[in-house]
């Protein structure tokens, strides 16, 4: 007898609807159905009663409700009170970037809605400081773009948001016009300005970039504070933003356009180690997981 099992049984009872408890489990209906039959199969009755419209339970599965419910109770005060004796009764997660990042508040949201009763922090910090705490044992897991990682040991990354550079250029621009941008037009631009501030490593990335394709950058980030504001806001929606023909920028009527030819090398990914025995740890991950299969994290590559 399996506690998962266990588990689908109680939030199947609660809601009667397979649909809306698998999605609470975070399993698709189909696992779902699986583990209600291999409980009904071990215990030797019928726990529901089920039609094409309805789903309700059978009087021996009403009878049994009670002893799992009292059952599953205590066996999540036992968790939480291993979690307390062993020091990891909260799970510390850390990030690189401004506070309203889409993919935090994706990921707390289905956190809070799983496990409303088990707390996580989240710290913000440079990344530098972010992979110290992280080898100190002093946060569970961060979220930085790939090229943070870069040199780091003893890890496990996971993509948890896709990310592609942009050129935000003014609407004048002869390439405004088009969906999208290649390296081989921007090769051919007199200035391209590259941003600095936002996140060390990943700008030191983009110049690697231009370098690598032999584009002709300025490092100096020198704009007016409309068109800040708007680099700002593009950051917000995880875009790098790289810029074209700075004195035309300089008027705020600007768009913006994906580069291609960078797919994944920006990527923001999930960081934690190979040795954390923080049993949250294995729980936010798959909450992460579930996010990704149901298509909740954001992702620019396919901007047109």
């Amino acid at each position: 007898m399996k506690i998962e099992s266990l588990k689908a049984f109680y939030h199947l009872s609660q809601t009667l609807n397979f649909r809306e408890t698998a999605e609470q489990l975070y399993i698709s209906q189909p696992a779902l159905t699986r583990q209600i039959a291999a409980l009904e199969e071990e215990w030797g009755f019928p726990l529901f009663e089920r039609t094409t419209r309805s789903v309700k339970l059978t009087r021996k599965g009403s009878m049994i409700l009670r002893d799992v419910e009292h059952f599953l109770k205590n066996e999540e005060e036992l968790l939480d009170r291993v979690r307390l004796l062993a020091g990891n009764s909260t799970l510390t997660i850390g990030y690189n970037g401004p506070p309203n990042l889409p993919f935090i508040g994706v990921l707390l949201a289905q956190w809070n809605k799983k496990y409303p009763h088990r707390p996580v922090n989240i710290v913000s910090e440079t990344v530098p400081r972010m992979i110290a705490k992280f080898y100190d044992q002093e946060i569970d897991c961060f979220m930085v773009v790939k090229p943070s990682v870069k040199g780091m040991e003893k890890i496990h990354t996971k993509v948890i948001e896709k990310q592609t550079p942009a050129v935000i250029l003014p609407v004048e621009h002869p390439l405004a016009g088009q969906k999208r941008i290649t390296m081989e037009q921007l090769c051919r631009e007199e200035k391209v300005l590259l941003p600095r501030g936002f996140n060390e490593e990943a700008d030191q990335a983009l110049r690697e970039l231009c370098t690598y394709h032999n584009i002709a950058y300025a490092e100096e980030f020198v704009i007016d504070k409309e068109m800040s504001l708007h680099v700002a806001l593009t950051k917000t929606v995880g875009i790098l933003p790289v810029i074209l023909d700075e004195f035309r920028c300089r008027s705020g009527n600007t768009t913006q356009l994906p580069l291609d030819g960078c797919e994944g090398v920006f990527d923001r990914v999930l960081v934690y180690g190979e040795e954390n025995d923080n049993p949250m740890l294995k729980d936010f991950i798959q909450v992460v997981d579930f996010c990704l299969e149901q298509g909740m994290l954001p992702s620019n590559y396919s901007a047109e």
